[in-house]
Order: structure tokens, then sequence, then C-alpha cells
């Protein structure tokens, strides 16, 4: 386990360098006030969208502002492992949505919902409780948390979270997944509307029925970049 924390650790630290490295040899761009995934939302009639890959994942998404405190974003992702394992099939459709409720002392805060229907073809993206070589559906309707966002330079913001997305296993068999995830990142606005961003989540699956007995450390990287009309 310390051993995956601390590789957690190092990824983080060079996607972030990754991140901000445009922003030292560049001059400031404009400042955006939104952010892909912290507690920022869109202005009502704004939109962006972004794509990112990693691992175990793709994702592309598209954000709309729907109000001065809350933006839905559509997204979908393939999926080809489970965390730094790579092999299997997934392909998942879901929404985010957020409503920004507070704002102070350089952070701005929102709680957000991330409902999400996936299908697992075999391989990793399995649960480690589900009978192997048979596809399975998940659906994830109460997945829920708060995400946050510091402006650090005109241009760079860190980015944190925490989210509990509950999801049920529906087919073959039915099994309860309870991750409980942190989420650390850096978003960096290279130029007017063009932002680039690096994430990891990392946390713990845990499974049941019953008792959830299985458990898996949960990984994800990602970077990519987003654009904002």
């Amino acid at each position: 386990m310390f051993r995956f924390f601390f590789a957690s650790l190092i990824a983080t630290v060079a996607i972030a360098t990754w991140a901000i490295a445009p922003t030292i040899a560049s001059a400031a761009a404009p400042e955006a006030d939104f952010s892909y995934f912290g507690g920022r939302t869109l202005a009502a009639g704004d939109s962006a969208a972004y794509v990112t890959i990693g691992l175990p994942d793709a994702e592309f998404g598209a954000s709309f502002g729907i109000n001065s405190v809350a933006d839905v974003t559509p997204r979908a992702r393939i999926q080809y492992g489970h965390g730094a394992r790579v092999g299997g099939v997934g392909f998942g459709v879901g929404t985010q949505l957020r409503m920004k409720v507070i704002r102070g002392g350089g952070w701005t805060a929102a709680i957000v919902a991330e409902p999400e229907l996936t299908v697992h073809l075999f391989g990793e993206t399995h649960p480690p409780t589900m009978t192997a070589g048979l596809p399975s559906i998940a659906f994830a309707p109460l997945s829920a948390g708060i995400v946050a966002d510091r402006q650090l330079l005109s241009d760079v913001r860190v980015i944190a979270g925490i989210k509990v997305p509950l999801t049920f296993y529906l087919r073959p068999e039915w099994i309860v997944n309870v991750p409980v995830i942190a989420e650390l990142g850096v978003e960096s606005q290279i130029s007017r509307g063009v932002t680039l961003i690096a994430r990891v989540d990392t946390g713990a699956d845990f499974y049941g029925p019953g008792g959830l007995p299985g458990t898996r450390s949960y990984l994800r990287l990602r970077a990519g970049i987003g654009w904002q009309r």
C-alpha cells in the first residue's frame, strides 16, 4: 500500500510539472473564471469541451453553463484497464452536474453529482468478485462529492476533491461498489480559451454485497486539453 501511494505522489508531481511548464515559458494568458474539474462553473450560455487520456481510460466531455452557479457536462469514456493495470474493455456514458456553493480564502468549491452507466466486456475492468468472461452492466446513480480549485497564478490553478461514486453492478450478478476517491490536479491556461489538464485520482474500491469483502486500490491518471468558447 505504501508503494502504491508513493507511486501516486510521484505521478502527481510529474503530470503537474507537465501542465505548468508551458506557463513558465510564455507570457501570462488572460485569466479564465472557470475550472474543468474544480469548483468554478461556467457562466450561463458559455460552453467548453475537453479530452483526457491516461490510465486506465480516455474521456471526452462537453460543458454548458446553466446559470451563474451551475453547469452540466455530458461525457463518455473508454476503459482499457483498472488503475495501472491494462486489459479488458469498458464503455461509459454519464453526466457531471456541479453547483457552486462557496467562494473564499482563494478557493472556490462546488458540490457535484456524476451519474454514469457503464458496460464492461471482459478483463481488468471487472470487479474482483465478478465471474470472469461475461459482459456486465454497472450503474452509478448516487455518485456525489465536493470539488474545489484555487488560483495560483493568473493562468494556473490547482484542483482538489473528494468523491464517493456508489455503483451497482446489475449484470451478470449483483455487486455493490463503494469507491472513496481523492482527486488532485492542475489546470494551466496556455492561451485564450485553451487549457492543459493533469489529474491524479487515488483511493480505495470496496466491493460487496454484504460486508464489502473485496477491495482494490484505486488509481486514475489523466492528462489532456480543454477548449472554452
